[in-house]
């Protein structure tokens, strides 16, 4: 639904990003396994030039943040048509990246949905695989992609 969202509201609409957060929705506080929802679940992590509020409100509004609900990252950058990241493993962890994206040109039908059995979602609409395409994979604590140019983006090249 995501992808949906952002691939129109970008190349349709010309209309810039809407950011995504992550929050734990905490309900459980006192007995803590997996299957709760307990808090510190979610969470977001924002590159800021001070510790101050409104160093954090600016660097969000400029999107320099990212949203998790479990891996942390060292470092997010983008240099030419480059993206990297570095991950700050945990132990025990394997990491698998993938970059995810709608190239120009996509189809943009869609077709009837049907809600799925047991599903709280009314799905109205399917849309085409080509919309939220894995464009590359990476394993491990260093991933990066080059940015081909035909991607649907808000970054200036």
């Amino acid at each position: 639904m995501w992808d949906i969202m952002l691939t129109f509201r970008l190349s349709r609409l010309k209309l810039g990003p809407l950011y995504a957060l992550a929050v734990d929705d905490a309900h459980r506080y006192h007995h803590f396994v997996g299957t709760n929802s307990n808090p510190g679940r979610g969470w977001v992590m924002v590159r800021a030039r001070e510790l101050r509020t409104s160093s954090i409100i600016e660097a969000m509004e400029a999107g320099d943040f990212y949203a998790s609900t479990g891996v942390r990252l060292k470092d997010v950058r983008r240099e030419g048509r480059e993206l990297s990241l570095d991950i700050d493993p945990e132990p025990g962890v394997t990491y698998k990246t993938e970059f995810i994206g709608t190239l120009e040109g996509f189809d943009p039908t869609s077709q009837p949905g049907v809600r799925p059995t047991n599903s709280l979602y009314a799905v109205t609409r399917r849309y085409s695989e080509q919309i939220g395409a894995v464009l590359a994979v990476a394993e491990g604590l260093h991933a990066s992609y080059t940015l081909q140019g035909d991607e649907i983006t808000c970054v200036r090249r």
